[in-house]
């Protein structure tokens, strides 16, 4: 005695893997965390998943000189004021430099009765 089984649908299902979206092929090896449904194409894609998943969304800097966004916080150069409550952040050491160099004071000491130009408004000075 045959018995007859029940039919499947010819339509091709497309499957994705959750991590990079890249489409499975028919027979590839596809990777599954234990008790998860979501399907990848290799288990640097789960690993890269999980730990973007995982990870809490990192405060953007801005550099104090050019107020561009600092992308990779490794760069981040931090700098702390005067008053020990605050800091800075510059995006590299050149501008960290011209932070410094447009906050410097335009004064000249006059010594010996010499007479010498202010370096802000260039008067003589006694």
């Amino acid at each position: 005695m045959s018995k007859m089984l029940p039919s499947v649908s010819t339509t091709a299902i497309q499957v994705s893997c959750s991590g990079c979206k890249k489409i499975l092929q028919k027979g590839q090896t596809a990777y599954q965390r234990k008790g998860s449904t979501q399907l990848f194409c290799s288990t640097l894609c789960i690993t890269e998943y999980i730990s973007s998943a995982n990870s809490p969304a990192l405060p953007r800097r801005t550099c104090s000189n050019c107020s561009k966004d600092i992308l990779n916080l490794k760069d981040v150069i931090s700098v702390q004021l005067e008053d020990n409550t605050s800091s800075k952040n510059f995006c590299s050491q050149s501008c960290l430099s011209s932070y410094e160099e447009k906050r410097k004071a335009f004064v000249t000491i006059c010594t010996n009765s010499v007479l010498t130009k202010c370096s802000m408004c260039q008067k003589t000075t006694v």
